[in-house]
């Protein structure tokens, strides 16, 4: 099979997305510079991106991010840049402040969030050009839970030592009072003896 002739397939469709998108996005440049722009060329619009973690983050864990401010397909510049996160659950609330790079309408912010699950997620975008502050409502993100830390497994148990049992007492009690019987039957025995002589 011809290799060149693959490359060939490959390329060709390539080049002709890249085509395709520049000459969206310059078709929505131009119509933002006519007259009479379309209406979103006026509005502002924030994209998140989380970087290598993907559409998620995990909870527990922070994980910069990086927001995009742009109006009309070219980034602008802003007073400040909020990201807020809200469970779902329970509607607890994180707010991460972000702060501005040199990068034209790029702010950066670093996000730990309490707990996993479904969260919304709202950017608030003040100052641009002066204006008010603009509420995006973005996407609801899934985050992950957080990472369970190893169990101790703690200081080893040290194996008891057998205890030989005790001798019962109950024998030795028997033993003692066998002893002491004898030692009577004995002394009694003396006795009679005795007076037997002493009769006598």
């Amino acid at each position: 099979m011809n290799l060149r002739f693959i490359g060939r397939r490959l390329v060709i469709p390539l080049v002709g997305s890249s085509m395709l998108l520049a000459a969206a996005a310059g078709s929505a440049l131009a119509k933002c510079e006519m007259p009479d722009p379309p209406a979103f060329c006026d509005e502002v619009v924030a994209s998140v991106d989380f970087g290598a973690t993907g559409a998620t983050i995990r909870a527990g864990s922070e994980t910069p991010v990086r927001i995009w401010v742009s109006r009309g397909e070219q980034p602008v510049e802003a007073t400040s840049v909020a990201l807020i996160f809200a469970r779902i659950a329970d509607g607890t609330v994180v707010r991460a402040e972000a702060t501005s790079s040199a990068e034209a309408g790029l702010w950066r912010a670093d996000v730990n969030l309490p707990a996993g699950g479904g969260w919304t997620l709202v950017a608030e975008v003040d100052g641009v050009d002066g204006g008010p502050l603009v509420r995006l409502n973005l996407d609801t993100l899934r985050v992950r839970e957080p990472l369970t830390p190893p169990q101790d497994p703690g200081a080893p148990v040290t194996p008891a030592t057998p205890i030989n049992p005790s001798t019962p007492a109950l024998p030795i009690a028997l033993l003692v009072a066998g002893i002491a019987a004898a030692a009577l039957a004995a002394s009694g025995l003396r006795d009679r003896t005795r007076r037997k002589a002493q009769a006598a």
